[in-house]
């Protein structure tokens, strides 16, 4: 039950014109396939291959995306994710689906996994939570 927003400009070799940078296809799949949309998605695991491709996910492995998960503590919610070095990262929350607002300054995954710990101001109220990427 999670959606993803991904919208962006780059400028990169991409002979198939499916957004996805054919460097990154020749890294991933050994080649340029013709046939590779913005839609396939090679390892099924419900993400395609642009959004893995957007994201830093390994296409080829369904176990890697990206994907936000939540632990409570007293007082505190921590929110972790897989990050990608050199991609930045930003979490943002609602509590009514039109305003969100930053949770955290852009910053630059450094590790496998990132984490925010957010302590007790949002604690207590229905709020919903998401993560922007920035390749």
């Amino acid at each position: 039950g999670s959606t993803l927003r991904m919208g962006v400009t780059y400028t990169f070799p991409d002979v198939n014109h499916n957004g996805i940078s054919d460097l990154w296809e020749q890294q991933f799949f050994g080649i340029v396939n013709p046939g590779r949309t913005s839609t396939t998605d090679t390892d099924s695991d419900g993400v395609s291959d642009l959004h893995e491709f957007l994201s830093g996910t390994d296409p080829s492995n369904a176990s890697s995306r990206l994907g936000l998960s939540t632990s409570k503590g007293n007082n505190s919610l921590t929110l972790q994710w897989p990050s990608v070095q050199n991609f930045a990262y930003q979490v943002q929350g609602t509590s009514d689906f039109a305003h969100w607002n930053p949770l955290t300054p852009w910053f630059i995954g450094n590790s496998l996994t990132n984490s925010f710990v957010l302590t007790q101001g949002i604690m207590g109220t229905n709020y919903v939570f998401r993560l922007e990427v920035r390749p």
